[in-house]
């Protein structure tokens, strides 16, 4: 299998993977805003402290891999891009870990 069709598989898995987590961290942080009957205020705050970081890297790795077919259909590829965008990717998701680790709640 090319790289460039196993990583549109990757990015497709992670997109649809992102629908039901954003669906519930949005849900989540509604509960814990307001009442909500079918999730208390301690389950709500721990699903969306628990969820926080996950969210963040998929989000991360969604970003970057979007940007990669969008440069190559832009006739903008190779393996420069490729680094520089697997180096992004690594900053910013380590950034996502170190400021969930460094400022908890």
């Amino acid at each position: 299998m090319k790289v460039n069709r196993l990583l549109y598989k990757v990015h497709r898995f992670i997109s649809w993977l992102l629908v039901p987590l954003m669906i519930v961290v949005v849900v989540s942080g509604y509960a814990y805003v307001r009442k909500v009957k079918f999730l208390n205020r301690g389950s709500a705050f721990y699903l969306h402290d628990t969820l926080d970081l996950p969210l963040m890297l998929l989000i991360v790795a969604h970003v970057v891999l979007a940007a990669r077919f969008e440069l190559m259909r832009f006739k903008i590829k190779g393996r420069i891009v490729d680094g520089l965008l697997l180096v992004l990717g690594i900053v910013l998701g380590l950034t996502a870990i170190y400021v969930d680790t460094r400022f908890p709640r």
